[in-house]
């Protein structure tokens, strides 16, 4: 489990590394390590941002749940699941955080079916003290509440096509966007945001307990997953982000026979060319081919695992491993990594999580296994 961390932030933002993903195979969030969401999407992956704060953090709009005098964090995923659980501490007390998009009840992600509720949990516990939460909705644009039900309606103007409902279970009533609640060790709150064509009923029945069936349908889907090679934690992390992001790999990963002498060199003026150090390669040189954009290029992550299977493929397994544990080592601690790393700082840039960079730790990592084995068997 990962160690509690101070938050810092970078001009008023957290460093994209500081953000967990969470996701349903039709839409996803990043959830920082101040208990803010600060990127989704509704209701589909390509819809237009309904909280978009780690773009702009004056407009862009959060929904968060934190607590007063936040010193310090961390974050990890129960198991072998996308429910990512954000444990946040201050001075007066603890709490823990816990995030999923829920799915129905035995739901089988094998199938080319949506498995997704259309709603959000999010789940409160006060481990230790007493401690005041902040709980604030703030969609891009604004939203107007008014009482539904049990719970808030909300109804965004710049998202006219979304309406939304916010039920909140436990211990306090959630009346407004923007709550301040005194609790205690022990007390919990289930926070339930849901949109789609359900919301026009007054009355909804909410799982007995949504994260425990959404646990279930991730355990049932990893049941089938095997791997047995180099950085395996990694590679199943790396397998349930591309399903989240409705990526299957697929014949890519099969290892090719045919490297002749040529390709051997090719292989190796294009690691020299485009070395930015430390195992790390540039896509191109913009200074000698210019693309026209403003700001540099990182290195490209995926790059670098396709130098590690052209390394395997020459027969220079130890060199491959070697990379191939470097390029590892640079994913945070959730397991994620982005599309291209600062070589000087090793900060991520880029899109975050890359399904490029995931499905190089995939690549690789099969046809490490397969030629290791080969390797051991002559």
């Amino acid at each position: 489990m990962t160690a509690f961390r101070p938050l810092h932030y970078r001009e008023g933002y957290l460093p994209i590394e500081d953000y967990g993903l969470i996701g349903d195979r039709t839409t996803a969030a990043l959830v920082g390590r101040d208990g803010s969401i600060s990127w989704m999407c509704l209701p589909r992956f390509d819809s237009s941002p309904l909280f978009c704060r780690i773009l702009d953090a004056k407009h862009g709009g959060s929904f968060t749940v934190s607590l007063e005098g936040l010193s310090e964090s961390r974050q990890f995923y129960q198991g072998d699941t996308r429910v990512l659980v954000t444990e946040m501490r201050c001075p007066l007390g603890l709490i823990r955080l816990t995030d999923a998009f829920s799915l129905r009840s035995g739901a089988d992600q094998s199938e080319d079916v949506p498995a997704g509720r259309s709603e959000l949990v999010r789940s409160v516990t006060v481990l230790d003290g007493r401690i005041d939460l902040t709980i604030e909705i703030e969609p891009r644009g604004g939203a107007h509440a008014e009482a539904h039900g049990e719970g808030l309606r909300l109804r965004c103007p710049a998202h006219p096509g979304v309406e939304l409902h916010l039920q909140a279970k436990g211990a306090r009533p959630v009346p407004q966007l923007t709550n301040r609640l005194n609790l205690s060790s022990g007390d919990r709150l289930e926070l339930i945001l849901r949109w789609g064509s359900r919301l026009s009923s007054h009355i909804y029945i909410v799982p007995e307990d949504p994260l425990r069936e959404t646990i279930q349908g991730w355990h049932r889907w990893m049941r089938r997953f095997q791997y047995d090679g180099p950085k395996e934690p990694l590679v199943r992390r790396s397998a349930i982000t591309l399903k989240l992001l409705d990526y299957t790999p697929n014949g890519a990963i099969v290892a090719a026979p045919t490297y002749p002498t040529r390709m051997v060199a090719t292989a190796s003026t294009i690691a020299s060319g485009l070395s930015a150090g430390k195992g790390l390669l540039y896509r191109y040189l913009p200074e000698e081919s210019p693309d026209g954009l403003p700001g540099h290029d990182g290195a490209f992550l995926l790059c670098s695992f396709w130098l590690v299977d052209n390394l395997a493929h020459q027969g220079r397994l130890d060199e491959a491993l070697d990379l191939s544990g470097s390029l590892c080592a640079r994913a945070g601690s959730l397991g994620l990594l982005p599309e291209e790393i600062d070589p000087g700082s090793g900060a991520f840039l880029g899109n975050y999580p890359q399904a490029f960079s995931h499905i190089g730790v995939i690549s690789s990592g099969v046809n490490l296994a397969r030629l290791m084995k080969k390797a051991a068997a002559r």
